[in-house]
């Protein structure tokens, strides 16, 4: 999405994490809203599965289920001392692939304030 702003294809999107960072840091957009002002607490990023996969499948459920939960664990504890290790594996290009900043920026609670940020065309100044 950010390319394709940066493009001029598109004017504005509506996207999770890393990507309303990513055209921060490029300077090319802002956010307008964040989620959490939407719907305080939402549930950003889901895993779903059919309850078909569920039922054939209950081990492996079981299992990433569990995976899920210890991993949500791991990110919080001790203060999220731990969320910059997650920033560093997830920059990688097998996963997701974003600056290890821009991952940062939404993986910490640290965004980069709106007034730093530049607009992109035809936005009104702030």
């Amino acid at each position: 999405m950010p390319a394709t702003l940066e493009a001029g294809t598109i004017d504005g999107y509506c996207v999770g994490e890393p990507w309303n960072q990513q055209a921060v840091f490029k300077g090319i957009g802002v956010p307008v809203i964040t989620d959490y002002q939407l719907w305080k607490n939402n549930p950003e990023k889901v895993f779903g599965i059919t309850a078909e996969f569920a039922e054939e499948n209950p081990n492996t459920t079981l299992a990433v289920v569990k995976a899920l939960i210890r991993a949500a664990i791991w990110l919080d504890e001790n203060d999220n001392a731990n969320r910059m290790e997650a920033v560093e594996m997830l920059s990688k290009p097998e996963y997701v692939g974003a600056d290890a900043k821009v991952i940062a920026n939404s993986m910490t609670g640290t965004p980069m304030p709106l007034k730093t940020a530049a607009w992109f065309h035809g936005s009104p100044t702030l």
